[in-house]
């Protein structure tokens, strides 16, 4: 069960906290930043060592094999089902991502030495390749695409991003449901909620505003699916 399941969730405010402008602005940057990530113009990645490219959703998933090996401890094992929770993808999608991938060479999969009902899942030599190339590739387009950026802000925008992308995980699903209530029944004025009790480690400041750099430790479930969040080139089930 994961962490926060089976507690209530804690009630969010009725009235605006943040400066409504500066909310309209970074709406239509992360809307810019959408059409961008989520259906970049380019659906495969050269990968110099192997001479040829991999489709960017078969990247995705040799990223993802290797950051959950990094966190299994003693003995990482990865299952098709890991795989699956990791790209946000149901058991078939993914085990037909799978099928391919290996395929291709670029993961091994096997029964699990202790439980046998279980397909453990680990990148070959030539899915390490695709790791390491495509992040050397991400990492050298960031750092061009900031070139003009001081390492202060640099790191002070890296920090914001990590923070953003918590809450983003943690909160999703509850502040879109409660958005649409606000904006369909809109409160009274002043009604607004005292965030100090419900927020974990944060503050509400004299002007409401929230301080603190504490990120929420309250999970309340996956963000709503949405099949444009889909890694280029795979199809959830159902779909045509």
């Amino acid at each position: 069960m994961p962490p926060g399941a089976g507690r209530p969730e804690p009630p969010l405010p009725t009235d605006r906290i943040h400066d409504p402008l500066v909310l309209q602005r970074l709406d239509r940057a992360l809307l810019r930043m959408r059409r961008s990530v989520v259906r970049p113009e380019i659906t495969v990645v050269p990968i110099p060592a192997l001479d040829r490219s991999v489709d960017l959703a078969k990247v995705m998933a040799c990223l993802a094999v290797s950051d959950l090996n990094a966190l299994a401890d003693p003995h990482p094992t990865v299952s098709v089902k890991d795989v699956a929770a990791a790209l946000e993808l149901d058991h078939s999608t993914a085990s037909r991502l799978l099928v391919d991938m290996e395929a291709e060479g670029l993961i091994a999969r096997s029964s699990d030495p202790v439980d046998r009902r279980r397909t453990v899942v680990e990148l070959t030599s030539t899915g390490q390749a695709v790791v390491q190339q495509s992040s050397a590739i991400r990492t050298w387009a960031i750092d061009l695409m900031l070139a003009e950026w001081s390492e202060t802000d640099l790191a002070e925008f890296t920090r914001l991003v990590e923070r953003f992308g918590s809450t983003v995980e943690s909160r999703m699903r509850l502040v879109i449901e409660a958005a649409i209530e606000r904006v369909s029944h809109p409160g009274p004025a002043g009604s607004g909620v005292d965030l100090g009790e419900h927020l974990p480690g944060r503050m509400v400041g004299p002007a409401g505003g929230l301080h603190g750099d504490h990120e929420p430790v309250d999970p309340v479930g996956p963000a709503v699916e949405d099949d444009r969040d889909v890694p280029v080139g795979v199809r959830r089930e159902g779909t045509g």
